[in-house]
Order: C-alpha cells, then sequence, then structure tokens
C-alpha cells in the first residue's frame, strides 16, 4: 500500500511539473527609438529611467539592428520571421504586408503562432505598419489576434509648432499644456495595456498564458510631446551626437541642411529625447502594472525600437540610409529564469531574431522555417563564444553586412562602402577602393551571399 501511495505522489508530482504554467510575453515597441537611451551611454542626457531600470533587470542587446532602416520591411521581418532579403520587402513604398508576397501566403506570423499556442494575443498601436490596430484592415493581420485595441497612437501637437521644415513636411515638433493623457493615445495604449494586466486573472482567461504587444508610436514625427517631458531637459545641456562630422554636410538632406541654417539643431534633438521620455514614462506604467500582478515572476518583457534614427549622424534628420545610426535600435529582453540578468551584450543581434527567441523561452515547439536564431543562449552567456555569426540588412535592394566590432560592407556596385568600425566607429572613412582592403571585400561579399543562401534554405 505504501508503495502505491509513494507511487501516486510522483504522479502527481509529474503531472504538477508539466502543468507549469508557460510564460507569459509583454512585447512593447517604440517607434523610431535609436539606441539613446540613457544606460548605454552613447548620449548621456538621454532620460530613460524605465527603460533603463528594465536595462538592469534583464539583458541590453547594445549592438542590436533591425532588419531594414525603416518601419514596413522591419516590421514585416520580425513579426513574420521571414527577412527582407528572402521576402523582398525592403522599402516603405507600396505597403507589402507578407502574405502578399508570392510563395508566402500561408506564412504564420509571430502573433499567429502564439495564438495557435493556446495564447490569449493582444495587440494593439503600431506593431505592424499601419499606425494602429483595426479590425478591417489586413496589413495587420486581424484574423490572428485574440484580443485587438483600436486606439489610435500618438500624442497631439496643439495649434502651434515651435518648428515645421518647409522642405519635408513632418519634421515638426512641438510641446504645450495642451497636450495631456486625454489627448495623447500613447496614453491611452499604455493605460489600456495596464487594466489588461490589472484585470487578466478575474477574467476567464486567467489559467491561460497571454501574449502582450503594446506598440507605441513616440518618438515617431512629428515629436509632439506634452509641456512636462519637454522641461525634462535643459537646452543647455543638449549637445551634437558624437557621431557627427562636419564634412557630412557635402550630403546633407534639404530638411537637415534647414535646420542647421535656421539654428534648430539642437531644439530638434531636444524635441526628439522628450518624445523618447514619453515611450519611456508609458513603458513605466506597463512596468509597474506588471510589477504589483500576480504574472511579475512568470513574464517575459522586451522593449525594442523598430530601427534606428540618425539625429545629425551622416547629416540627416531621419531613418532611410543604410548607415549604422540608422540600424542601431535598443533591444532588452527580461526572462525571469535568464541566467545573465542585468548583464550587457556587445554581440552584433537582429529584431529578426526574436521570433525564434520568444518560441524557445517560451518552450513552444521549435519552428525552422525562420530567418533569424535564438538569443536564449545569450540570455544564458552574453560573452556566449559560439555566437559569431555576420549580419544582413536589405535597403531597396541594397544589401549590408556587419561582422562583429570590425566590419561593416554596404553593397553597392561602384557606389559601395566599407568601414573599420574598429576604429571609425561613425563611418567616416570609406576604404572601399583601396586595394589594400580587395581581400576584405571579397570575402565579405562572399559573406553576403552565403548568409542569404543559408537563410533562404530554411524556406525551401
Amino acid at each position: 500500500m505504501r508503495h502505491i501511495i509513494t507511487l501516486l505522489l510522483i504522479a502527481i508530482s509529474l503531472t504538477c511539473l508539466h502543468a507549469a504554467p508557460r510564460k507569459n510575453i509583454l512585447l512593447i515597441m517604440a517607434d523610431d527609438f535609436n539606441y539613446w537611451n540613457g544606460i548605454n551611454g552613447y548620449y548621456p542626457q538621454a532620460k530613460t529611467p524605465n527603460i533603463d531600470a528594465l536595462a538592469r533587470k534583464g539583458v541590453l542587446f547594445n549592438n542590436a539592428h533591425s532588419a531594414s532602416p525603416v518601419c514596413n520591411p522591419s516590421r514585416n521581418a520580425m513579426w513574420s520571421g521571414v527577412s527582407p532579403m528572402v521576402s523582398g520587402i525592403d522599402t516603405n513604398a507600396g505597403l507589402v504586408f507578407i502574405r502578399e508576397v508570392k510563395g508566402f501566403e500561408d506564412t504564420v506570423t509571430m502573433n499567429q503562432y502564439f495564438k495557435e499556442q493556446g495564447y490569449y494575443v493582444y495587440g494593439g498601436g503600431k506593431l505592424w505598419h499601419p499606425g494602429n490596430m483595426k479590425r478591417d484592415n489586413p496589413h495587420v493581420d486581424p484574423e490572428h489576434w485574440t484580443e485587438i485595441n483600436e486606439t489610435r497612437t500618438g500624442s497631439n501637437g496643439g495649434p502651434t509648432y515651435k518648428y515645421k521644415s518647409e522642405a519635408r513636411a513632418n519634421v515638426a515638433w512641438s510641446a504645450g499644456p495642451e497636450l495631456s493623457e486625454k489627448t495623447s493615445g500613447d496614453f491611452k495604449l499604455a493605460n489600456d495595456a495596464v487594466r489588461f494586466l490589472e484585470r487578466y486573472d478575474k477574467t476567464a482567461q486567467d489559467g491561460q498564458p497571454f501574449f502582450i504587444g503594446c506598440g507605441l508610436f513616440r518618438p515617431h514625427l512629428p515629436w509632439n510631446s506634452p509641456k512636462e517631458f519637454w522641461e525634462k531637459f535643459d537646452r543647455n545641456d543638449i549637445t551634437i551626437p558624437a557621431g557627427w562630422h562636419d564634412k557630412d554636410m557635402a550630403i546633407a538632406t534639404k530638411d537637415f541642411a534647414e535646420i542647421v541654417r535656421k539654428k534648430k539643431w539642437e531644439e530638434g534633438i531636444h524635441a526628439y529625447l522628450a518624445s523618447c521620455a514619453l515611450a519611456d514614462h508609458n513603458v513605466g506604467l506597463m512596468m509597474q502594472a506588471l510589477e504589483k500582478s500576480p504574472y511579475r515572476d512568470n513574464t517575459i518583457v522586451l522593449f525594442m525600437g523598430d530601427h534606428g534614427w540618425q539625429l545629425g549622424e551622416k547629416a540627416r534628420f531621419g531613418k532611410y540610409a543604410t548607415w549604422e545610426a540608422a540600424n542601431h535600435t535598443t533591444l532588452i529582453i527580461y526572462d525571469p529564469s535568464a541566467k545573465d540578468n542585468g548583464q550587457v551584450c556587445e554581440k552584433v543581434v537582429s529584431l529578426q531574431d526574436i521570433y525564434p527567441t520568444l518560441i524557445e523561452l517560451t518552450g513552444s515547439p521549435k519552428k525552422t522555417d525562420l530567418s533569424g536564431d535564438s538569443l536564449a543562449s545569450l540570455l544564458a552567456d552574453v560573452d556566449d563564444p559560439d555566437w559569431t555569426r555576420p549580419m544582413v540588412f536589405q535597403y531597396v535592394g541594397t544589401r549590408y553586412i556587419q561582422i562583429g566590432k570590425k566590419w561593416r560592407f554596404i553593397e553597392n556596385e561602384d557606389e559601395s562602402e566599407l568601414y573599420d568600425i574598429q576604429k571609425d566607429p561613425y563611418e567616416h572613412t570609406n576604404l572601399y577602393g583601396n586595394p589594400e582592403y580587395n581581400k576584405t571585400v571579397t570575402k565579405l561579399r562572399k559573406a553576403i551571399a552565403d548568409y542569404i543562401a543559408q537563410d533562404a534554405a530554411r524556406f525551401r
């Protein structure tokens, strides 16, 4: 009898072990949020205390990049798991959705995948390219969310702008008392996510794992922020970025040349920082709600921009470029059980890696037809010696590669560019065409071709 009881207890223990709740997911994206967070030191004037706190809690990927430097290809790549090199979606033009590409009509998106795995999948804000979720918009994958929040994103600009470019209409910024929680879609979106976290355990879905996708619009242009966020910064403290070189004015865009001519550069940086502070505040609201919820110890949290953003580097206020600043973004992952939480990872990684990472971290069935690789090994050891792969990107047909902290090569026929980013991190000296580096160029061209061939093979 005693033997039977012992066997029953073992069986019950094993059942409980296998029935352990799966980890929830809170994924927060901030549009055009580059790598100017307060913790990495590149631009110390940035004030992002909530994002910094999350970075200290989880792993900050300090060398994270988007698959392409603009919204539509970057977001399509991340949510679909199909890179721009495979799908061909590498521009905002035409607003192509992954299932509109021949051969990818049956693509299982990340939100769809987790819904099929039994997750309650909630989405709001700018997750795919459209500015907010709409049930009748096929470009937000509406059929594959359990619940859609249709709240508009962003923040109103008020009746007057502090600055509005004549050369480019949406290069504008404002800050005023008329902006408040009541007039900001991003505030409402964040507060809706807060209420979701506060109430979920009281719903019929309690016990079902959840996936929350929250897409904040700021700091996307125009940089409109409530006065309280503008006043966090002293203009006297604002400096031009370290990556600036005056010779870049030879390739300046018209809107940036206008900003410099009208002496609005520092004010523009001020406006961007204020919009980042607004995004940080909303991240804080969600993190506070999570900390107070029953899910604090069983929820994976991700914060990211969708690509980089230049604030004078290469004489641009923008993102439409193949240079490092247009791709380099913030990526933080907090997995409650990760061994290296609290560390900084300097390995080159991509937003393309998020889909396979979440599959592994949640113990979900492996999916082989995905570009990118799981970052789980780097969450266990940020210096994982086996993580040595390059990162390849594509924008409007141009492919480019970054290998660690040494080489960045932009393959564009006679206009190709090669930078030794170890010695020249801001890409001021183009080494392409120098015979001394011909062998390096040959190797990098082959590395691009090999990467793309391996990537394409995952979808055969």
